[in-house]
């Protein structure tokens, strides 16, 4: 009913390799050093990119456990919801950004 779950098993792997480390570095505390120098606040754009992130498993896992069409349509719309969100992150970091020059912080 929602496709090929080895589909969507190989996309939800990707985003995730792909989206998914270097906000966990910085939310951890290991924020590379060229990271650091580029942006004021890193926090944000990390936090951006996981609410980037969070779609694919909304969307993917459903599908791959062949859930019902409502299931599938409530998870899409909570992912969403959850790429609103990392794009006001974005919108919070692009802020930050801003007044960094502003405020003296250079790294």
């Amino acid at each position: 009913m929602n496709g090929n779950a080895l589909f969507h098993a190989v996309g939800l792997a990707f985003t995730s390799l792909l989206l998914l480390p270097l906000p966990l570095l910085v939310l951890t505390g290991r924020t590379p050093a060229w990271l650091r120098a580029r942006v004021a606040e890193p926090r944000w754009p990390a936090l951006a990119m996981i609410g980037f992130w969070l779609p694919a498993p909304l969307n993917a896992v459903p599908r791959i456990l062949d859930a019902g069409t409502g299931v599938v349509l409530a998870f899409s719309a909570a992912g969403m919801l959850c790429g609103f969100v990392g794009v006001a992150f974005f919108l919070r970091a692009a802020w930050a950004a801003a007044r960094a020059p502003r405020t003296g912080r250079r790294g």
